[in-house]
């Protein structure tokens, strides 16, 4: 598969339309089922706020901010999302194995 993204035109606009199309739904279904987990709601804050630095980047285009603002603000906003995603997951790892009674656990107490 690695071959054929060099047949893709990744500076294309559709493409980020598309990106973003599958991004947004994903993001939103697993913030909000982590955040049922841990109840951290300013995670779903940050995490939108990525979000919206991505559509912000599409909507505004390089024509209107510049070719490197909009290469700017693209990977600053994917990893604000990627942030958001792996703080949800060690949130809901912890919340998991809280009530875990581990076999290190159990040597301490005898």
């Amino acid at each position: 598969m690695l071959p054929s993204i060099n047949t893709l035109k990744l500076d294309n606009e559709a493409f980020h339309l598309w990106m973003l199309v599958a991004v947004i739904p994903c993001s939103i279904y697993a913030l909000f089922l982590g955040c049922k987990e841990h109840n951290r709601r300013q995670l779903v804050f940050l995490t939108f706020i990525g979000l919206a630095m991505l559509f912000l980047a599409l909507l505004l285009g390089e024509e209107r901010i510049g070719e490197a603002s909009e290469k700017t603000i693209t990977p600053a906003g994917a990893s604000i999302v990627a942030l958001g995603y792996w703080c949800n997951f060690r949130l809901c790892q912890e919340r998991e194995h809280k009530d875990c009674s581990c076999p290190s656990d159990e040597r301490e107490g005898a």
